[in-house]
């Protein structure tokens, strides 16, 4: 590997784990905003284990990948599910046959989404800075890193 191609690879690790590191707290603050607890155990909250990892992938690439448990998924995935069954089952069987309405309280769920909307809310912030952060001071500063480290 050359030192252009070491100096890309440590530019895309060094952003990808910047984003890791402001996602991570993004996510956290969503969880802890909605409050978003798993229903087997108390004392494990989701927030707790929201973890990520980067790693080398290929030549000229990293990847980052996200851990957490399960249920934080089906906890936004079920939100999702509730959402269109209401649509469906919006008329009753009354105001349907009759045309009468009755009168109800519109229960009010509560919003869970917290994984889809903020990751891919911010992965265009990545994209920015893969594209147009790499300029001629970033290359010069990772090249005298590069340099102490071999001295």
């Amino acid at each position: 590997m050359s030192d252009n191609d070491y100096i890309e690879m440590r530019f895309i690790n060094n952003e990808l784990k910047r984003f890791g590191m402001e996602l991570t707290d993004i996510l956290i603050k969503r969880i802890e905003e909605k409050n978003i607890i798993s229903t087997d155990n108390k004392d494990a909250h989701l927030r707790d284990r929201v973890t990520y990892k980067v790693s080398e992938d290929g030549e000229k690439g990293g990847k980052i990948q996200y851990y957490f448990p399960d249920y934080g998924r089906f906890i936004e995935i079920n939100y999702r599910k509730q959402k269109s069954r209401a649509k469906l089952s919006s008329r009753s069987t009354n105001e349907s046959l009759w045309g009468i309405k009755q009168a109800s309280k519109s229960r009010v769920r509560k919003d869970t989404r917290w994984w889809n909307i903020t990751v891919y809310g911010h992965i265009n912030t990545l994209i920015g800075r893969l594209l147009y952060g790499f300029t001629e001071a970033t290359r010069i500063d990772l090249r005298n890193e590069l340099n102490k480290a071999n001295a």
